[in-house]
């Protein structure tokens, strides 16, 4: 049981690390991500801007609620699905690796066999807080 608990806030602050880190490095330098989700969605550049600006800024907020431990319930539902979806672009993009800019230009990331793995990896952490945190619920 005791294991578990440090388990549970080891994975909630990986998980908070992970995407405060992304947020903000996102936000200071949104140029690989935002030619990535061009590669992906072929939507203008205006656009790209904006969404990446705000997937940042929900980042940050998802990365907060990790780390101070309020709402990890609804915290692990959202980042199992951001998880699963870049699990889903990186299966998408696995033939042609391109850079994702995860973390902004800072830290060079492409969508190959590493990003695959580093997604569903957080998707499994995202998974076990969720469920810890309806266990703790009920």
């Amino acid at each position: 049981m005791f294991g578990k608990i440090k388990f549970q806030l080891f994975a909630q602050m990986t998980l908070g690390c992970v995407f405060l880190l992304s947020g903000i490095l996102k936000v200071l330098s949104p140029f690989s991500a935002i030619q990535l989700l061009e590669k992906f969605l072929m939507i203008g550049q205006r656009y790209s801007h904006a969404v990446i600006f705000a997937l940042s800024l929900f980042e940050i907020v998802i990365g907060v609620m990790f780390m101070i431990g309020k709402a990890t319930f609804f915290a692990s539902i959202l980042s199992a699905a951001f998880f699963l979806g870049a699990t889903f672009v990186g299966v998408f993009l696995l033939s042609d690796p391109v850079p994702c800019g995860c973390f902004g230009n800072f830290l060079e990331s492409k969508t190959d066999e590493v990003f695959l793995i580093r997604s569903l990896t957080f998707f499994l952490l995202s998974f076990f807080v969720l469920r810890n945190s309806t266990e703790t619920k009920s």
